[in-house]
């Protein structure tokens, strides 16, 4: 399996486990801000990793990709974070911590998912 395709497993599965956790939490302003920040975090984190593997062997290239990920998802999170207040819902927090939370499970990931597989032979 391509580290693409482990990574997209493992980001769905997380993202499955969080949106599970938002259904079955106690108030619609808690769900509809959970769900957020995983309609956030999800594109986010896929288009940070495509970089990110595209560099995967050259080291100078590889930093700026993982640095670039890393003002990526801090854009996103005060994009977030300006259009929660704006829209003046009633509980912003929670779109903004799932949101920080979602980034940073899968922010872990990402080396697994590049660490290449050895051959069983």
């Amino acid at each position: 399996m391509s580290s693409a395709a482990r990574y997209a497993v493992f980001s769905f599965m997380v993202v499955g486990l969080a949106v599970l956790i938002a259904l079955f939490s106690g108030s619609e302003d808690r769900r509809h801000g959970l769900l957020l920040a995983v309609a956030v975090a999800l594109p986010v984190q896929l288009i940070a990793f495509a970089v990110l593997q595209r560099s995967w062997g050259e080291r100078s290239r590889f930093l700026v990709a993982w640095l670039g990920g890393i003002l990526l998802r801090l854009v996103a999170l005060g994009g977030l974070g300006l259009w929660v207040i704006r829209r003046d819902l009633p509980e912003p927090g929670w779109s903004l911590l799932g949101l920080v939370g979602l980034f940073f499970v899968l922010h872990l990931l990402e080396p697994i998912a590049l660490r290449r597989v050895e051959d069983p032979r």
